[in-house]
């Protein structure tokens, strides 16, 4: 090992303890890397920032842009419905969004799949009530081994067909990869589904949880899916976020029993619930706040928060009233009064000064509007409702995206960018909106770790480690030699992009069939599966950069989950290698 080796793996090494403290935060320990790596003359000064112009990096600006696109759309909220289940019950629920996205990933890039879940994964977790770092460590670890499945699943599935074409003058076929990537993905699939994702570490913060708890009343439609359900089913809404207080039935005011209830048509429920629960029940069973102003179902609305003051005109007036007045440009949902229990027709309620409002207009309200009326604004949120236009827009856009990138047509980045400034000329996103809805701590971080990673190769540290690796298996039975180069490759891909990675090791499997005169075929198999399976670091794989901020993960996270799930694709994959593709073909 010569000097730009040692000092290279003294950088990462140093790099990936500060990593692992959470001290300084990660984009900034990235950043000094790279600056120590062009210092000690490991990465050209010429090259210290061509990471930020790598393809990775603007694949991933693209697709969080793209996500915000099709957040925007609100068509994200029916989807989430149709994901979640019944009841909270977490192992079904990550497994039914693992399964999902590993089909996904199979036909498409897995960036992409990752993507479109991301929003609707954490829709369902706030529906749910279900930590979001449990359900989207899950999803990007599904990614990709949905993306061992087919030929154009990953990359690293394509350098290895093209190496085989290389040495054999044949190319693996679409689904020469399925027999093995079929089974290690249904394995990995079910081992985070009923255990996996019990050792994910959960981080919650401060506004996940809900700051006010409002009284509202709302009405059963005809058309409810909530008809003929029992009072059960309030009760036990989102994990217990519910509390059915009272129902009126034909005038009658019904306080005990409430969940053996079953529920009809005009029955009116009094509720105590926060407003993203009260959002949610509206939307999934169709109840309706009683009023004379009507916002349909598909228009964008503001829901707000406000304390009326002393001289407010509301005061002392019913909430009937003012939802029936059209001088007021909103419907009261729902009434919070400190220290107060509400249980009582939310229409009746006089309003006093201090009561905390759920307002819904579909107009925003900002603080000068709420002073205007002597109110305080606590909180505002815009909820966009479904547009059709907006919704064949963005998923046309998207999907021409995803579609020249199978064919070929063009690069992920060039094909996901275009996308972007499509949709931003059509109206489906604001330039503003997604310049926010762009990560920069992610794209720092890959930014000026790419460089680094490219230096493992220049250096040739990436070719030293594999050939040790290959000098210390090269006396131990073939299998071994498979399972340890399946690892050793899945190892280097955390901290290298997973192309390289194949790159690099094709020809150590090369090196491995010709000293055994086996086949090449399990040894570049292993690699295709060992260098897509970046389990252990969010800078490994886009798709793990993709969920880090969002789950609000720590460095370490990945490993809780990451090596138990490395260990068994590594052994799963060996076992399905040396089956589907024998070492010796004439005698099998």
């Amino acid at each position: 090992m010569d000097i730009e080796q040692a000092s290279l793996l003294l950088i990462l090494a140093t790099a990936l303890l500060f990593f692992i403290i959470g001290r300084p935060r990660y984009d900034l320990v990235s950043f000094i890397a790279l600056i120590l790596a062009c210092f000690t003359g490991v990465v050209p000064l010429e090259r210290a920032f061509t990471g930020f112009a790598h393809p990775a990096v603007i694949t991933v600006i693209a697709i969080l842009i793209i996500s915000a696109a099709v957040e925007e759309t609100g068509i994200l909220e029916n989807l989430a419905y149709q994901l979640k289940l019944s009841r909270k019950v977490i192992w079904k629920q990550v497994g039914i969004l693992c399964l999902l996205v590993c089909l996904i990933s199979s036909i498409i890039n897995n960036v992409g799949a990752v993507a479109m879940l991301i929003p609707v994964s954490l829709k369902v977790a706030r529906i749910q009530n279900i930590p979001r770092s449990l359900l989207l460590m899950p999803l990007a670890f599904s990614s990709l081994l949905g993306g061992l499945i087919t030929l154009i699943g990953t990359p690293p599935n394509l350098i290895i067909s093209q190496y085989r074409y290389f040495y054999r003058l044949q190319s693996f076929q679409f689904f020469d990869f399925t027999p093995v990537g079929l089974v290690v993905a249904l394995a990995g699939v079910l081992f985070i589904s009923f255990f996996g994702w019990k050792l994910i570490p959960i981080r919650r913060k401060k506004e996940e949880t809900p700051h006010e708890n409002f009284t509202v009343e709302l009405k059963i439609p005809a058309n409810s899916p909530l008809i003929l359900q029992k009072g059960a089913t309030i009760s036990h809404y989102q994990g217990d976020r519910v509390e059915l207080d009272a129902i009126i039935r034909e005038e009658e005011f019904h306080t005990e029993n409430l969940e053996y209830f079953t529920f009809k048509k005009d029955d009116i429920l009094i509720l105590e619930t926060d407003k993203w629960t009260l959002r949610d029940l509206i939307n999934e069973y169709g109840l309706n706040v009683i009023s004379k102003k009507v916002i349909e179902a598909e228009t964008s609305y503001s829901l707000s928060e406000i304390t009326l003051l002393p001289n407010n005109e509301m005061v002392n007036r019913k909430v009937s009233e003012i939802n029936d007045d059209d001088a007021f440009p909103f419907i009261i949902l729902a009434v919070s009064r400190s220290g107060v229990k509400l249980a009582q027709d939310v229409r009746e309620i006089s309003l006093l000064p201090g009561d905390v409002l759920l307002i819904k207009s579909t107009e925003k309200m900002t603080r000068d509007k709420a002073r205007r009326f002597n109110a305080l604004l606590i909180e505002e949120t815009w909820v966009p409702g479904v547009d059709k236009r907006q919704v064949a827009k963005v998923f046309f856009l998207f999907g021409c995206a995803i579609l020249s990138v199978i064919a070929g047509v063009l690069k992920a980045d060039i094909a996901f960018m275009s996308a972007v400034i499509l949709m931003i000329l059509t109206n489906c996103i604001s330039l503003e909106k997604a310049y926010a809805s762009i990560q920069w701590p992610i794209v720092v971080l890959l930014g000026t770790l790419i460089p680094v990673g490219e230096a493992m190769e220049t250096t040739g540290l990436a070719k030293s480690v594999s050939v040790g690796i290959y000098q210390l298996t090269v006396f131990f039975p073939l299998w071994v030699s498979l399972f340890f180069l399946i690892l050793s490759s899945m190892l280097l891909s955390n901290i290298m992009n997973n192309a390289a990675v194949a790159v690099v090791f094709a020809p150590i499997a090369a090196t491995f069939a010709s000293f055994w005169q086996a086949s090449i075929d399990p040894f570049l198999m292993g690699v295709a599966v060992g260098s897509s399976c970046t389990f252990l670091t969010p800078i490994g794989h886009q798709s793990n950069a993709l969920i880090y901020g969002p789950g609000r993960y720590r460095f370490t996270d990945f490993w809780m989950l990451g090596a138990p799930l490395s260990a068994i694709v590594s052994i799963v994959a060996t076992a399905m290698i040396t089956f589907v593709w024998p070492f010796f073909p004439s005698q099998g």
